[in-house]
């Protein structure tokens, strides 16, 4: 835990405001994450990354800005340092939590759909994760995608997440439908639409927090976390509604990819073998298996 004092001086220098109490949360893998009540006003959040470098918090800042421009609910970051962002926490409980009718999961999706729409409408330059404001640090799309995909496959193979036979018809396909990531038109994606990331209040979706993996990219790779993260559910319906038309190949193409990602994830990185177990079937789902 960081230290209490260096806290609250983060939150008085940028606020104003002391600090009533301070809550420590889990949830996140990237960051520290604190709950700042303070003496006056609404909750705030302070985030300290654990292993991302610096500039990601710093370019989640710059990417909640513009999409606060564009009409998206999403925190308010009252200041940036090095190694911190503070932002005004947004009222709700994430979607994953939430009591919701089947009627208001449809309603929450569909508008997650015109949001997403409306966050892909920043253009930014390069690919991958920021290096500054707006520019991904990769040339290609390609040169983003092709090495980390390589990566997390060896890694599952070393560590049995997966058998060879299923590895083997993933690579396949990732191969069949490599040309998809020829692709010139990079936008600024949340790359983390899921369900904790999803809150809602008063049965509806009130924001869309946490960008610290916001990256500059191709559009269906959004639409593609939306898709995997809504496996088995029926969700998609109610998010493509909101969101329109979409490139079925291409969103195809990266559900795999997500699928891939959250066995090497689940598996390997956070130990939850369970839900290494949920990809692993919903790779054998994308593969036609």
């Amino acid at each position: 835990m960081h230290n209490l004092a260096s806290i609250k001086r983060i939150v008085k220098a940028k606020t104003g405001m002391g600090v009533a109490r301070v809550e420590e949360k889990h949830e996140g893998f990237d960051n520290e994450v604190y709950m700042i009540y303070p003496e006056r006003g609404r909750e705030l959040v302070l985030k300290f990354p654990t292993r991302l470098k610096s500039s990601r918090v710093i370019t989640e800042a710059w990417a909640f800005k513009k999409w606060s421009g564009l009409g998206v609910p999403v925190p308010r970051a009252l200041g940036t340092g090095r190694y911190y962002v503070l932002e005004e926490a947004l009222p709700g409980t994430a979607m994953r939590n939430a009591h919701l009718s089947r009627e208001q999961k449809h309603r929450a999706m569909r508008d997650l759909g015109r949001y997403a729409k409306r966050m892909h409408s920043v253009k930014t330059r390069g690919y991958g994760y920021l290096v500054r404001e707006g520019v991904g640090g990769k040339k290609t799309w390609r040169d983003f995608m092709d090495p980390f995909f390589d990566r997390i496959m060896v890694e599952l193979k070393f560590n049995r997440i997966v058998s060879d036979s299923l590895l083997n018809k993933a690579m396949t396909f990732y191969v069949q439908y490599v040309d998809v990531l020829d692709f010139h038109d990079p936008r600024l994606l949340h790359a983390d639409l899921t369900q904790d990331n999803l809150m809602i209040n008063r049965g509806r979706l009130s924001g869309i927090i946490d960008a610290s993996s916001a990256f500059s990219g191709d559009p269906m790779f959004d639409v593609a976390v939306v898709n995997q993260n809504s496996y088995g559910t029926g969700l998609m319906e109610g998010f493509l509604e909101g969101y329109g038309k979409v490139d079925e190949e291409r969103v195809s193409f990266y559900s795999l990819y997500q699928s891939v990602w959250l066995a090497h994830f689940a598996g390997v990185q956070a130990k939850r073998p369970a839900e290494a177990r949920q990809a692993v079937e919903s790779m054998k789902h994308y593969l036609g298996i």
